[in-house]
């Protein structure tokens, strides 16, 4: 199992990859924030399924995290 530790680097990495590719697929693609949504919303919603997660939680995550309101990646804390 992780530590806390270990789980934090690796999401923060996973999130800064995340975001290379994003602006990437901008830069060399044309791909609008639309379209970008669109892929990354379906496979959030996959995952979520793939995780057992209810549609409920999956809408409350989603609310949560729309209202942080930030540039920054989400605090693990």
């Amino acid at each position: 199992m992780k530590t806390f530790e270990e789980f934090e680097k690796v999401m923060l990495d996973f999130y800064d990859e995340i975001q290379a590719t994003i602006e990437r697929l901008e830069e060399e693609k044309g791909a609008s924030r639309a379209e970008i949504m669109c892929v990354l919303g379906n496979m959030l919603a996959d995952a979520a399924r793939d995780a057992g997660v209810t549609k409920e939680t999956f809408l409350r995550t989603m609310e949560v995290t729309w209202m942080q309101d930030t540039d920054e990646p989400p605090s693990l804390h």
